[in-house]
Protein backbone atom coordinates (compact mmCIF):
# COMPACT_ATOMS: atom_id res chain seq x y z
CA UNK A 1 0.00 0.00 0.00
CA UNK A 2 1.39 3.39 -1.05
CA UNK A 3 0.32 6.49 0.88
CA UNK A 4 0.01 9.20 -1.77
CA UNK A 5 -0.29 11.88 0.93
CA UNK A 6 2.97 10.81 2.58
CA UNK A 7 5.03 13.73 1.25
CA UNK A 8 2.40 16.32 2.22
CA UNK A 9 2.12 14.82 5.71
CA UNK A 10 5.86 14.64 6.33
CA UNK A 11 6.34 18.20 5.05
CA UNK A 12 3.61 19.54 7.34
CA UNK A 13 5.01 17.66 10.33
CA UNK A 14 8.54 18.84 9.54
CA UNK A 15 7.32 22.44 9.73
CA UNK A 16 5.42 21.86 12.99
CA UNK A 17 6.94 22.06 16.47
CA UNK A 18 3.85 21.32 18.59
CA UNK A 19 1.65 18.36 17.69
CA UNK A 20 -1.58 17.00 19.18
CA UNK A 21 -2.55 13.38 18.46
CA UNK A 22 -6.21 12.50 19.11
CA UNK A 23 -7.98 9.13 18.81
CA UNK A 24 -11.71 8.84 18.21
CA UNK A 25 -13.96 8.79 21.27
CA UNK A 26 -13.97 5.41 23.07
CA UNK A 27 -11.32 3.90 20.80
CA UNK A 28 -10.08 0.34 20.44
CA UNK A 29 -6.55 -1.02 20.68
CA UNK A 30 -5.77 -0.03 17.09
CA UNK A 31 -6.51 3.67 17.56
CA UNK A 32 -4.87 3.93 21.00
CA UNK A 33 -1.76 1.98 20.00
CA UNK A 34 -1.42 4.02 16.80
CA UNK A 35 -1.81 7.29 18.73
CA UNK A 36 0.99 6.25 21.08
CA UNK A 37 3.14 5.17 18.12
CA UNK A 38 2.70 8.61 16.59
CA UNK A 39 3.57 10.30 19.88
CA UNK A 40 6.71 8.20 20.31
CA UNK A 41 7.80 8.78 16.72
CA UNK A 42 7.21 12.54 16.90
CA UNK A 43 9.22 12.67 20.12
CA UNK A 44 12.05 10.95 18.23
CA UNK A 45 11.83 13.83 15.73
CA UNK A 46 12.70 16.25 18.57
CA UNK A 47 9.42 18.15 18.49
CA UNK A 48 9.02 20.85 21.14
CA UNK A 49 5.76 19.38 22.34
CA UNK A 50 3.81 16.21 21.59
CA UNK A 51 0.52 15.52 23.36
CA UNK A 52 -1.67 12.46 22.91
CA UNK A 53 -5.32 12.57 23.97
CA UNK A 54 -7.46 9.45 24.40
CA UNK A 55 -10.89 9.35 26.02
CA UNK A 56 -12.06 5.89 27.08
CA UNK A 57 -13.69 4.46 30.22
CA UNK A 58 -11.54 1.32 29.82
CA UNK A 59 -8.01 2.72 30.05
CA UNK A 60 -6.65 -0.17 32.11
CA UNK A 61 -6.61 -2.46 29.09
CA UNK A 62 -4.06 -0.19 27.39
CA UNK A 63 -1.62 0.08 30.31
CA UNK A 64 0.89 -2.34 28.77
CA UNK A 65 1.48 -0.09 25.77
CA UNK A 66 4.69 1.97 25.68
CA UNK A 67 3.96 5.64 26.34
CA UNK A 68 0.63 4.94 28.05
CA UNK A 69 1.52 7.16 31.02
CA UNK A 70 1.83 10.16 28.68
CA UNK A 71 -1.84 10.10 27.65
CA UNK A 72 -3.47 13.41 28.57
CA UNK A 73 -6.88 13.97 30.14
CA UNK A 74 -7.16 17.57 28.95
CA UNK A 75 -6.08 19.49 25.88
CA UNK A 76 -4.38 22.85 26.14
CA UNK A 77 -6.13 24.99 23.54
CA UNK A 78 -4.01 28.13 23.87
CA UNK A 79 -0.64 29.03 25.35
CA UNK A 80 -1.73 32.05 27.37
CA UNK A 81 -4.68 34.23 28.34
CA UNK A 82 -3.64 37.85 27.83
CA UNK A 83 -4.88 40.93 29.69
CA UNK A 84 -4.14 44.10 27.69
CA UNK A 85 -3.90 47.61 29.22
CA UNK A 86 -3.89 50.74 27.07
CA UNK A 87 -0.97 52.83 28.38
CA UNK A 88 -1.09 55.57 25.72
CA UNK A 89 -2.30 58.18 28.23
CA UNK A 90 -1.40 56.61 31.57
CA UNK A 91 1.73 54.60 32.22
CA UNK A 92 1.91 51.58 34.51
CA UNK A 93 4.15 52.01 37.54
CA UNK A 94 3.74 48.68 39.33
CA UNK A 95 2.04 45.34 38.63
CA UNK A 96 1.18 42.62 41.14
CA UNK A 97 -1.38 39.87 41.61
CA UNK A 98 -3.13 38.09 44.46
CA UNK A 99 -5.27 34.95 44.69
CA UNK A 100 -8.29 35.23 46.96
CA UNK A 101 -10.24 32.00 47.15
CA UNK A 102 -11.10 31.15 43.56
CA UNK A 103 -10.43 34.65 42.26
CA UNK A 104 -7.20 35.98 40.76
CA UNK A 105 -6.78 39.75 41.24
CA UNK A 106 -4.31 41.57 38.99
CA UNK A 107 -3.31 44.95 40.43
CA UNK A 108 -1.80 47.75 38.34
CA UNK A 109 -0.66 51.00 39.93
CA UNK A 110 -0.83 53.91 37.46
CA UNK A 111 1.75 56.64 37.10
CA UNK A 112 0.46 60.16 36.55
CA UNK A 113 -3.20 59.37 35.95
CA UNK A 114 -5.85 56.66 36.23
CA UNK A 115 -6.95 53.59 34.32
CA UNK A 116 -10.58 53.00 33.38
CA UNK A 117 -12.40 49.79 32.33
CA UNK A 118 -12.20 51.06 28.74
CA UNK A 119 -8.42 50.68 28.89
CA UNK A 120 -8.66 46.94 29.55
CA UNK A 121 -9.08 44.23 26.89
CA UNK A 122 -8.52 40.47 26.72
CA UNK A 123 -7.04 38.05 24.22
CA UNK A 124 -5.64 34.55 23.83
CA UNK A 125 -2.28 33.83 22.31
CA UNK A 126 -2.01 31.53 19.34
CA UNK A 127 -3.39 28.04 19.86
CA UNK A 128 -1.13 25.56 21.57
CA UNK A 129 -0.55 23.26 18.57
CA UNK A 130 0.73 23.66 15.03
CA UNK A 131 -1.02 20.54 13.72
CA UNK A 132 -3.51 17.92 14.92
CA UNK A 133 -3.45 14.25 13.90
CA UNK A 134 -6.82 12.50 14.23
CA UNK A 135 -7.12 8.71 14.16
CA UNK A 136 -10.21 6.66 13.29
CA UNK A 137 -12.70 9.54 13.49
CA UNK A 138 -15.14 9.74 10.57
CA UNK A 139 -15.98 13.35 11.50
CA UNK A 140 -14.85 15.86 14.10
CA UNK A 141 -17.87 15.08 16.28
CA UNK A 142 -16.62 11.48 16.52
CA UNK A 143 -13.75 12.77 18.66
CA UNK A 144 -16.25 13.42 21.46
CA UNK A 145 -15.68 15.90 24.27
CA UNK A 146 -12.18 16.91 23.17
CA UNK A 147 -13.75 18.47 20.06
CA UNK A 148 -16.86 19.79 21.80
CA UNK A 149 -14.74 21.59 24.41
CA UNK A 150 -12.12 22.89 21.98
CA UNK A 151 -13.96 23.77 18.78
CA UNK A 152 -11.86 26.87 18.04
CA UNK A 153 -8.69 24.82 18.34
CA UNK A 154 -9.88 22.29 15.75
CA UNK A 155 -11.29 24.97 13.43
CA UNK A 156 -8.06 27.00 13.49
CA UNK A 157 -5.39 24.28 13.36
CA UNK A 158 -4.36 22.15 10.35
CA UNK A 159 -5.61 18.56 10.70
CA UNK A 160 -4.12 15.33 9.37
CA UNK A 161 -7.09 12.95 9.17
CA UNK A 162 -6.10 9.25 9.19
CA UNK A 163 -8.81 6.61 8.82
CA UNK A 164 -9.94 3.53 6.88
CA UNK A 165 -13.72 3.98 6.88
CA UNK A 166 -15.77 4.85 3.81
CA UNK A 167 -18.03 7.05 5.96
CA UNK A 168 -15.19 9.48 6.65
CA UNK A 169 -16.23 12.95 5.46
CA UNK A 170 -12.63 14.06 4.73
CA UNK A 171 -12.61 16.99 7.14
CA UNK A 172 -8.83 17.28 7.36
CA UNK A 173 -6.44 19.60 5.60
CA UNK A 174 -4.72 16.35 4.60
CA UNK A 175 -6.82 13.17 4.42
CA UNK A 176 -5.12 9.77 4.47
CA UNK A 177 -8.20 7.55 4.07
CA UNK A 178 -7.42 3.99 2.94
CA UNK A 179 -10.38 1.61 2.82
CA UNK A 180 -8.27 -1.45 2.07
CA UNK A 181 -5.91 -0.92 4.98
CA UNK A 182 -6.08 -3.53 7.72
CA UNK A 183 -5.69 -0.95 10.46
CA UNK A 184 -4.83 2.59 11.45
CA UNK A 185 -1.51 1.10 12.56
CA UNK A 186 -0.76 -0.04 9.00
CA UNK A 187 -1.45 3.42 7.57
CA UNK A 188 0.69 4.96 10.31
CA UNK A 189 3.60 2.64 9.51
CA UNK A 190 3.37 3.37 5.78
CA UNK A 191 3.62 7.09 6.53
CA UNK A 192 6.48 7.13 9.04
CA UNK A 193 8.42 4.03 7.83
CA UNK A 194 11.80 5.02 9.27
CA UNK A 195 13.17 5.43 12.80
CA UNK A 196 10.95 2.65 14.16
CA UNK A 197 12.13 1.96 17.71
CA UNK A 198 11.14 -1.23 19.60
CA UNK A 199 8.48 0.74 21.53
CA UNK A 200 7.00 2.17 18.33
CA UNK A 201 7.07 -1.30 16.76
CA UNK A 202 5.26 -2.75 19.79
CA UNK A 203 2.50 -0.14 19.52
CA UNK A 204 2.06 -0.67 15.78
CA UNK A 205 2.04 -4.46 16.02
CA UNK A 206 -0.56 -4.21 18.81
CA UNK A 207 -2.81 -2.16 16.55
CA UNK A 208 -2.26 -4.53 13.63
CA UNK A 209 -3.02 -7.70 15.64
CA UNK A 210 -6.05 -6.18 17.38
CA UNK A 211 -7.58 -4.72 14.20
CA UNK A 212 -7.20 -7.97 12.24
CA UNK A 213 -8.30 -10.27 15.09
CA UNK A 214 -4.86 -11.85 14.97
CA UNK A 215 -4.68 -11.78 11.14
CA UNK A 216 -8.13 -13.27 10.48
CA UNK A 217 -9.97 -10.42 8.71
CA UNK A 218 -10.51 -10.42 4.92
CA UNK A 219 -8.19 -7.43 4.43
CA UNK A 220 -5.15 -9.45 5.53
CA UNK A 221 -2.79 -10.17 2.62
CA UNK A 222 0.89 -11.09 2.17
CA UNK A 223 1.88 -7.44 2.60
CA UNK A 224 0.18 -7.46 6.01
CA UNK A 225 2.19 -10.46 7.15
CA UNK A 226 5.37 -8.90 5.78
CA UNK A 227 4.60 -5.73 7.74
CA UNK A 228 4.13 -7.78 10.92
CA UNK A 229 7.48 -9.47 10.36
CA UNK A 230 9.17 -6.10 9.84
CA UNK A 231 7.76 -4.87 13.16
CA UNK A 232 8.97 -7.99 14.96
CA UNK A 233 12.43 -7.51 13.46
CA UNK A 234 12.28 -3.88 14.67
CA UNK A 235 11.81 -5.16 18.22
CA UNK A 236 8.04 -5.44 18.73
CA UNK A 237 7.24 -7.44 21.89
CA UNK A 238 4.96 -9.98 20.21
CA UNK A 239 4.53 -12.33 23.18
CA UNK A 240 3.69 -9.48 25.52
CA UNK A 241 1.14 -8.15 23.03
CA UNK A 242 -0.58 -11.53 22.66
CA UNK A 243 -0.58 -12.06 26.43
CA UNK A 244 -2.28 -8.74 27.09
CA UNK A 245 -4.74 -8.96 24.21
CA UNK A 246 -5.88 -12.55 24.61
CA UNK A 247 -4.63 -14.12 27.85
CA UNK A 248 -5.46 -11.66 30.61
CA UNK A 249 -8.90 -12.01 32.20
CA UNK A 250 -9.48 -11.78 35.95
CA UNK A 251 -12.31 -13.64 37.68
CA UNK A 252 -14.85 -10.81 37.25
CA UNK A 253 -14.09 -10.61 33.53
CA UNK A 254 -14.40 -14.38 33.18
CA UNK A 255 -17.82 -14.30 34.89
CA UNK A 256 -19.04 -11.56 32.54
CA UNK A 257 -17.66 -13.45 29.55
CA UNK A 258 -19.44 -16.58 30.80
CA UNK A 259 -22.75 -14.70 30.74
CA UNK A 260 -22.06 -13.49 27.21
CA UNK A 261 -21.31 -17.03 26.01
CA UNK A 262 -24.32 -18.53 27.82
CA UNK A 263 -26.61 -16.16 25.89
CA UNK A 264 -24.87 -16.57 22.56
CA UNK A 265 -27.40 -17.24 19.79
CA UNK A 266 -27.00 -18.02 16.10
CA UNK A 267 -29.24 -17.00 13.22
CA UNK A 268 -28.87 -18.51 9.74
CA UNK A 269 -25.31 -19.68 10.58
CA UNK A 270 -23.77 -16.34 9.56
CA UNK A 271 -25.24 -14.13 12.32
CA UNK A 272 -24.48 -14.46 16.03
CA UNK A 273 -25.62 -12.26 18.91
CA UNK A 274 -25.48 -12.00 22.67
CA UNK A 275 -26.30 -9.44 25.35
CA UNK A 276 -25.69 -8.09 28.84
CA UNK A 277 -28.34 -6.53 31.06
CA UNK A 278 -28.05 -3.54 33.36
CA UNK A 279 -27.84 -5.90 36.35
CA UNK A 280 -24.95 -7.77 34.72
CA UNK A 281 -22.74 -4.71 34.43
CA UNK A 282 -23.93 -2.35 37.18
CA UNK A 283 -21.09 -1.46 39.55
CA UNK A 284 -18.56 -3.55 37.63
CA UNK A 285 -15.55 -2.47 35.60
CA UNK A 286 -16.82 -3.90 32.32
CA UNK A 287 -14.73 -3.41 29.20
CA UNK A 288 -17.52 -3.35 26.60
CA UNK A 289 -15.26 -2.72 23.57
CA UNK A 290 -13.09 -5.60 24.75
CA UNK A 291 -16.13 -7.87 25.06
CA UNK A 292 -17.15 -7.02 21.51
CA UNK A 293 -13.64 -7.89 20.31
CA UNK A 294 -13.79 -11.20 22.23
CA UNK A 295 -17.20 -12.01 20.76
CA UNK A 296 -15.81 -11.42 17.28
CA UNK A 297 -12.88 -13.72 17.99
CA UNK A 298 -15.25 -16.39 19.32
CA UNK A 299 -17.25 -16.25 16.06
CA UNK A 300 -14.67 -16.36 13.24
CA UNK A 301 -17.14 -17.60 10.59
CA UNK A 302 -19.90 -15.10 11.35
CA UNK A 303 -20.52 -12.33 8.83
CA UNK A 304 -22.49 -10.28 11.36
CA UNK A 305 -21.91 -10.15 15.11
CA UNK A 306 -24.47 -8.34 17.29
CA UNK A 307 -23.94 -7.40 20.92
CA UNK A 308 -26.79 -5.85 22.95
CA UNK A 309 -26.16 -3.99 26.19
CA UNK A 310 -27.76 -1.45 28.50
CA UNK A 311 -26.02 1.88 29.09
CA UNK A 312 -27.39 4.97 30.85
CA UNK A 313 -30.91 3.51 30.99
CA UNK A 314 -30.93 2.96 27.23
CA UNK A 315 -30.56 -0.25 25.26
CA UNK A 316 -27.89 -0.15 22.62
CA UNK A 317 -26.61 -2.59 20.04
CA UNK A 318 -23.15 -2.96 18.59
CA UNK A 319 -23.07 -4.55 15.13
CA UNK A 320 -19.86 -5.87 13.61
CA UNK A 321 -19.35 -6.72 9.96
CA UNK A 322 -15.87 -7.45 8.55
CA UNK A 323 -13.83 -4.30 8.94
CA UNK A 324 -16.53 -2.26 10.71
CA UNK A 325 -18.03 -1.88 14.17
CA UNK A 326 -21.16 0.28 14.48
CA UNK A 327 -23.25 1.30 17.50
CA UNK A 328 -27.03 1.62 17.23
CA UNK A 329 -29.76 2.53 19.72
CA UNK A 330 -32.11 -0.40 20.21
CA UNK A 331 -35.61 -0.79 21.55
CA UNK A 332 -35.50 -4.57 21.51
CA UNK A 333 -36.61 -5.91 24.87
CA UNK A 334 -36.33 -9.65 24.43
CA UNK A 335 -34.42 -12.31 22.54
CA UNK A 336 -37.12 -12.87 19.92
CA UNK A 337 -37.11 -9.17 19.04
CA UNK A 338 -33.32 -9.19 18.98
CA UNK A 339 -33.27 -12.07 16.53
CA UNK A 340 -35.69 -10.18 14.29
CA UNK A 341 -33.56 -7.06 14.56
CA UNK A 342 -30.44 -9.00 13.68
CA UNK A 343 -32.08 -10.31 10.52
CA UNK A 344 -33.23 -6.84 9.48
CA UNK A 345 -29.73 -5.41 9.93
Amino acid sequence: MIITEQTDITNLLAASRRVLVVAKDNPGHDEVASALAWALWLTEQKKDRVDVYVHTPSKNRFKFLPGFSDIREQVQSADEFIIKINVAKTKAKELSYDVKGETLEVKIKPEGGNFSPRDVSFAESSFGYDVIITLGATELAALGSVFENNRELFFNTPIINIDRQSRNIRYGHINAIYLMATSIAEITYRIIEKQITPDIATCLLTGLIAATNSFQTPQVNPDTLHLASELIVAGAAREEIVNHLYRTKNMDKLKIWGRVLSRLQQVATLIVYSDLTHDDIEGKDVDLPGLVEDLILASPEAHIVLFFFEAKKARRACMYTPGKIMIYPSCCSNSRQRATASRSW
